[in-house]
């Protein structure tokens, strides 16, 4: 799983760290950092890029589990609700089952070695993995709540798996609706 992150964040951002001179990736996910993304990341807006941060390692889950399934990407989605000054919240779904939820500081989005990033994403893997093999348990209230977030999301890119949030304060409310599922 960890060299699909890789292998994705390097074809994406092919800048190098100029400062730290590593490539994207180690920049991202193996440094310590004090800020939600190091200041070559930013670009042209703080949320997007706390987006694109959780988004690659979560999306490399993700097709892992469709490759290993008989199942496509699409068939399970990705939805990241930055912040800058709290928990960012992600959540992994397969139509109406909460496969994983993480929320994070986006400062403390990082792993001390790549053992310890691959170990995560296998735990990550494993969570989904049962979300999806499971019985799903959920109550009305909260295929309502899933629906919900669902329904706040849009695609942005057609044919891409990366969404974008149309109403934050929905979405949040219902995500924590879901909070105790998993």
């Amino acid at each position: 799983i960890i060299d699909r992150v890789r292998q994705a964040v390097n074809e994406r951002w092919q800048e190098i760290d100029s400062e730290h001179r590593v490539d994207a990736f180690t920049s991202l996910y193996l440094r310590p950092r004090t800020k939600c993304v190091p200041d070559w990341f930013i670009g042209d807006d703080i949320m997007d890029a706390i987006i694109d941060l959780y988004y690659e390692p979560l999306a490399a889950v993700r097709d892992e589990l469709a490759d290993s399934k008989p199942m496509w990407p699409g068939d399970i989605s990705v939805c990241v609700m930055p912040s800058r000054e709290s928990e960012t919240t992600s959540v992994v779904f397969a139509r109406e089952r909460l496969l994983f939820r993480l929320s994070q500081k986006a400062w403390t989005f990082w792993w001390k070695s790549e053992e310890d990033m691959a170990e995560e994403l296998a735990q990550w893997y494993a969570a989904a993995e049962q979300g999806l093999t499971q019985e799903s348990a959920l109550s009305e209230r909260h295929r309502h709540a899933l629906r919900e977030v669902l329904g706040q999301i849009a695609v942005l890119l057609p044919g891409k798996e990366r969404v974008r949030v149309i109403d934050q304060d929905r979405l949040k409310a219902a995500v924590e609706d879901l909070r105790g599922l998993i």
